[in-house]
């Protein structure tokens, strides 16, 4: 049994984990279902980061979950790389996850996950084959990134958006990132900023979500985000994130809970590494985080006076 297995702790990403399992365990509607296909890919070389997990629901259905970025470096490293790169290597295994599951069960699926792993469902849904197109009921994304322009798109997203389902916090950012054509629901967060990201601050009445208006500032982020990666080249992009990268990593396949309890050697391994970067590459960097700053600023300024033109508008009306 899993909570019968050596080294609980480490088998959970967040605290809340360990109890959500211990209660789905012991919950009448979810304790008889069965769990197969287990997997779990970490390749350095790749830069591939990657989980997965069939749950039968009923002898006809059965529901495969993408794992999101785990503690690991590389894992970080593959979602940067979604700014550049379509596909990267998790997507291509998940797709092969979905058609392999399919031959193996020859039944209808419904797809999910939460942040890279709600990524992973969406393209495992728009490029798997036809056949297993036809049998994916439907798809949940999780406050997941969407795609490069060019993939959004293309005949075969188009045709499978309508099976997609995105679910994000009303002060999103990581599910902002990057585009989205299919529905999008906002969801009532107790956090704030990046923290909406923990889906546990999600807030539920009865078997629903608590809906809520997407806020000013995750509008104002996904604004400013587009348009600072439409100002970059992808090329571009990929020198910073590789740059930044290689200043962090050592190949050792460390994970965030090992920098930081050695955070102080990290930095100034950065610095050292970086005063070792060519010319070329540091303007690269520069003029990235430059631009990004400058654009922030501006439609930071802009928000602020249409704010106080509103207030202003409001007050008068009165």
């Amino acid at each position: 049994m899993m909570m019968d297995l050596p080294g609980q702790n480490d088998l959970y990403l967040l605290e809340d984990d360990k109890t959500l399992m211990e209660k789905v365990l012991q919950a009448e509607r979810y304790k008889h279902l069965k769990m197969m296909g287990a997997i779990s890919q970490i390749d350095l070389l790749q830069e591939k980061q990657f989980s997965a997990i069939t749950i039968e629901l009923a002898t006809d259905l059965h529901f495969i979950s993408f794992r999101g970025t785990d503690n690991t470096i590389v894992g970080w490293k593959e979602d940067f790389n979604m700014a550049f790169m379509t596909p990267v290597p998790s997507q291509l295994t998940a797709v092969q996850y979905v058609e392999q599951a399919y031959a193996e069960l020859h039944t209808d699926m419904i797809l999910g996950g939460h942040s890279k792993g709600g990524n992973l469902a969406l393209f495992a849904t728009a490029f798997s084959s036809k056949t297993m197109i036809d049998r994916i009921r439907i798809t949940y994304n999780f406050d997941g990134p969407g795609f490069e322009t060019r993939v959004v798109m293309l005949p075969e997203y188009k045709k499978a958006v309508s099976k997609m389902h995105t679910y994000i916090p009303d002060t999103s950012i990581i599910g902002q990132i990057l585009n989205h054509t299919e529905e999008i629901i906002i969801v009532k967060s107790v956090q704030k900023g990046i923290y909406q990201h923990d889906i546990y601050s999600w807030q539920v009445e009865g078997p629903c979500f608590v809906r809520q208006a997407l806020s000013d500032e995750s509008v104002l982020f996904d604004r400013t985000l587009e348009e600072w990666l439409s100002q970059i080249e992808p090329e571009q992009r990929k020198d910073v994130v590789d740059a930044v990268y290689s200043m962090i990593d050592d190949n050792q396949g460390r994970t965030l809970k090992e920098i930081k309890g050695n955070w102080q050697t990290l930095f100034q391994n950065m610095i050292s590494k970086y005063h070792n970067l060519d010319a070329e590459t540091k303007k690269n960097i520069g003029d990235s985080l430059g631009s990004l700053i400058t654009r922030m600023a501006s439609n930071q300024i802009e928000y602020k006076k249409n704010n106080r033109t509103k207030k202003r508008g409001n007050h008068e009306s009165q």
